[in-house]
């Protein structure tokens, strides 16, 4: 099995695949692999110094959005966590549903579903996602993330919430709006798809006290059921369960793994040789790769 495991480890989309079937849920015919069970560790292995970015406005890799994504940070919709076809749909996830739209799809709305929380236990509110949503705009802080948010959403000149002047913000308020537990983003372009520009998690909540501009990457306030308890650089970041996130109000995830350990800066002979003897606690660790060399030692 480890090695089949192994094997499928080439690339590290398979292993972002591993941490989502970890911690979402999914249909299957059960032909494959047992029943899960909760408990345990998963250990990752990587040669890198860190995660890109764990602050959600930031992140856009594939390996990374797969990873936060499915531990510490909740979206309106979620591409659901299943096989096959079924894998490239998508669920509400914060929100009640995939939102409701005018004719031209230049109006789109989400009602957030109740229950959400912060690590806290404070309220997931309609303003803490359109916080989240606003700091996209501003990339001399919140570099390397998507900009769909700010190509689509009629926000005139806004800067973002750092800079923004008071008509600026108020551009902005009005372009994304809340109403109790209902958000609005009114777009400047029709976009038939838009709910699945929600799965981005540019889209998740931030609570505007806890933002720490660009030191909010290396300590994000988690809203789903994993969160940070250690973090360094070129060492590792740990991940243990948030107490205050409740199944109930997360359809996406099970969360079924009790913490995950990323060690970082690891050589990848190292890597290779913890694969291969599959002892101790790397029995339920997964890497990136196997150097050619060692294939024929699997």
């Amino acid at each position: 099995m480890k090695q089949r495991r192994i094997i499928a480890a080439a690339s590290f989309a398979l292993v972002a695949s591993v941490i989502a079937a970890a911690c979402g849920g999914g249909s299957g015919d059960g032909s494959e692999g047992g029943t899960p069970t909760k408990g345990g560790t998963i250990h990752i292995l990587s040669n890198g110094e860190q995660i890109a970015h764990l602050d959600p406005q930031r992140n856009y890799t594939g390996d990374d959005l797969a990873f936060a994504g499915s531990t510490m940070h909740r979206t309106l919709t979620s591409y659901a966590y299943a096989a096959g076809d079924e894998g490239s749909g998508i669920v509400p996830d914060l929100a009640t549903d995939l939102g409701t739209h005018n004719e031209d799809g230049t109006v789109w709305s989400f009602t957030l579903r109740d229950g959400g929380t912060f690590e806290d236990g404070s309220e997931i509110t309609c303003a803490d996602v359109a916080y989240g949503v606003s700091r996209t705009w501003a990339s001399d802080v919140i570099t390397d993330g998507p900009t769909y948010a700010s190509t689509y959403i009629d926000a005139g000149d806004y800067p973002g919430p750092y800079k923004a002047t008071a008509d600026q913000q108020a551009a902005f308020d009005k372009a994304v709006s809340c109403e109790g537990k209902t958000i609005t983003f009114n777009l400047s372009v029709p976009v038939a798809d838009f709910n699945y520009t929600t799965t981005l998690l540019a889209f998740s909540p931030v609570p505007k006290a806890s933002d720490t501009g660009e030191k909010y990457d290396m300590r994000p306030v988690s809203s789903g059921p994993y969160k940070i308890e250690s973090y360094e650089v070129g060492k590792s970041l740990v991940l243990v369960r948030n107490e205050n996130w409740s199944k109930d109000s997360d359809p996406v995830r099970n969360a079924n793994p009790d913490s995950f350990v990323y060690e970082f800066g690891l050589d990848e002979a190292v890597m290779d040789e913890r694969m291969i003897k599959d002892a101790g606690d790397d029995q339920f660790a997964v890497a990136a790769g196997i150097q050619p060399e060692n294939l024929p030692t699997i």
